[in-house]
């Protein structure tokens, strides 16, 4: 868990909405894994796709997957 590798689609991501990524900066670090594990373990590009959309629009309302 300490050492997931952040994606570069999540990166990406990230990058194009600061609200999103001034969210992610702030998480603790099992949620910044969860983050990570839920884009990681799509089983294909679609779901990926869909899973990074959903996650950004979330840390965007400030949410977290886990209370922090």
């Amino acid at each position: 868990q300490a050492s997931a590798a952040e994606p570069a689609d999540l990166t990406a991501a990230l990058a194009a909405s600061p609200a999103a990524a001034a969210t992610f900066a702030t998480l603790s670090k099992v949620n910044r894994y969860a983050v990570i594990h839920r884009v990681s373990t799509a089983p294909n590009p679609t779901v990926r796709a869909n899973r990074l959309a959903k996650l950004v629009a979330m840390l965007e309302r400030g949410e977290t997957p886990h209370p922090q």
